[in-house]
């Protein structure tokens, strides 16, 4: 398959590492079917509930890199992505899980 040009639009993808690993067939699957719709999968492989730290801390967009965020966020670490797809299970915010704190 050819991958999609690097101004496609990126998506990042939550999955669990252990899914992963274990070659679970709905990873691969939904992958190719994003690159097939000429989307950029950004795989991101997460232990656990901490789905919205990664969200919070290692992610941005077009709209964030424009705006005002605590000075602790440095976009130019940060992976631009114009949406997230979540197979976790976990929400990103809200929730005992989900403290932005």
């Amino acid at each position: 398959a050819e991958l999609a040009p690097a101004e496609a639009p990126r998506v990042a993808v939550l999955l669990f590492r252990k899914h992963v690993i274990t070659k679970q067939p709905y990873v691969w699957e939904l992958i190719s079917q994003m690159e097939a719709e000429g989307l950029l999968p950004v795989p991101i492989f997460i232990n656990g509930v901490e789905a919205h730290t990664i969200v919070r801390d290692v992610l941005t967009s077009v709209k964030e890199e424009a705006g005002t965020r605590e000075t602790s966020y440095r976009p130019q670490d940060a992976a631009s992505v114009d949406a997230i797809v979540n197979t976790i299970g976990f929400p990103l915010v809200g929730g005992p899980a989900g403290s932005m704190e």
